[in-house]
């Protein structure tokens, strides 16, 4: 089949962000052909520019199915295939920052368009709940578990912060306080913010941590706990998407509620767990969910075919 991705652009420079490329990737060496249509104008009406190139990106590739990637790439798909009458199945993934934290624009743009939508994915259940959403598939992310190195050679003294501490939706606030706090009763830790970096460095940097710290407001399936698990890196994680589900049963794993304190126990305890067993069974706990790349490769063109037949 010829999958037609329909995605931003505007923060990597033109280029599908890293989660819709490696999906893509996946995609590929299952014998499926993968287009991207990138849109690189901001704002909502950066998106409504998108639709006449999108347009001439649809008649000339001719693809089976359009998959758009978060609510506004949807947005403008939905009214391309509507104002130029195209009938192609379209399938949508909605991501964490389309939850109803994500803001009131978000809202209504999928309240608006989800009922033209063929298939909706979510990355988890909650995300379908916060949105009201009746009809949807629960597909997350899955990682190539070929990028992970097996065994690990960790700093046992560092707390890793993978996110921009700019970004509200990341919490660094409450991070910084719960790593103050742990690092009263344990002078030797340390905190390491990465953010911004190829996706290859990022991986590195989870390997070598000693936990990966991720206290954010709001997620769908939150990709860095399921690398840190791939890696076999102890994840201390807020209650947040499907965090419960991913970490259940993952040794010197955490999930927490957004007190301070309950935190930098956690921390604490993660350092514990990484200086005495070196490796937590997350990678294992991954093939369990089905969560390796192929596996929702193959979900995602189960989803293809069964919506293209539908339609």
């Amino acid at each position: 089949m010829k999958i037609l991705f329909v995605c931003s652009g505007n923060r990597n420079k033109g280029e599908p962000s890293i989660l819709v490329a490696n999906q893509g990737k996946s995609l590929e060496k299952n014998n499926t052909t993968i287009l991207y249509y990138t849109i690189n104008n901001s704002g909502f009406f950066g998106y409504l520019k998108a639709i006449y190139g999108l347009r001439k990106k649809i008649k000339k590739s001719q693809p089976d199915v359009i998959h758009s990637h978060y609510s506004l790439s949807a947005f403008t798909t939905t009214i391309t295939l509507i104002l130029f009458r195209t009938k192609i199945p379209h399938v949508v993934s909605l991501m964490g920052s389309d939850s109803k934290l994500g803001g009131w624009k978000k809202r209504f743009t999928i309240r608006f368009a989800n009922k033209k939508w063929d298939r909706t994915i979510v990355k988890a259940k909650s995300m379908a709940e916060d949105l009201n959403l009746l009809k949807y598939e629960v597909v997350p992310n899955g990682v190539d578990l070929s990028t992970f190195q097996n065994g690990r050679e960790a700093d046992n003294t560092l707390v890793l912060f993978p996110a921009d501490p700019g970004r509200p939706s990341k919490n660094f606030h409450l991070a910084n306080e719960a790593f103050t706090l742990a690092k009263k009763k344990n002078d030797s830790i340390q905190m390491k913010i990465v953010f911004g970096v190829e996706h290859q460095q990022m991986i590195h940097q989870i390997q070598e941590a000693s936990c990966v710290l991720v206290t954010s407001l709001w997620e769908g399936s939150p990709n860095v706990v399921k690398e840190s698990m791939a890696a076999n890196t102890p994840v201390i994680c807020t209650n947040v998407g499907d965090a419960e589900w991913l970490l259940k049963d993952v040794s010197g794993s955490f999930v927490t509620n957004f007190e301070v304190e309950s935190i930098a126990e956690k921390i604490l305890e993660a350092v514990s767990y990484s200086q005495i067993h070196g490796e937590t069974n997350g990678r294992t706990k991954l093939r369990e969910l089905f969560l390796d790349s192929d596996s929702v490769a193959n979900r995602l063109i189960d989803i293809y075919e069964s919506t293209w037949k539908e339609v």
